[in-house]
């Protein structure tokens, strides 16, 4: 599922975090990233992935990830949300890599 490309602001964040250009890239979100969290994530329910476009708008931090070409979006709501994506620079491509939640402040 494509989700849509990244606001300029959007763009300039992740040039700097990922360093490399992600001018013309789309989001998108396929099936072995949603089963590969409900799996490693058993308490994600659909509810919470339904909240993965608002998580990435509204991040409270965005941040490099433990790999290079990964960063972090998290979003405090009544959990605290993780929502983490990795360039595809072959296909220009921002992708989920994972997806979950914990206690707030745990």
């Amino acid at each position: 599922m494509i989700l849509g490309k990244p606001t300029p602001k959007e763009v300039k964040k992740l040039n700097a975090l990922l360093g490399c250009d992600v001018t013309g890239f789309q989001r998108m979100i396929d099936i072995s990233a949603v089963k590969h969290s409900q799996k490693k994530h058993p308490n994600m329910t659909e509810t919470d992935f339904c909240l993965i476009p608002m998580i990435i708008a509204a991040a409270d931090e965005i941040t490099k990830g433990k790999y290079p070409e990964t960063v972090v979006y998290r979003k405090t709501l009544e959990k605290e949300y993780y929502y983490v994506e990795c360039t595809r620079t072959g296909r220009k491509r921002l992708a989920m890599k994972t997806f979950y939640k914990t206690k707030i402040g745990g």
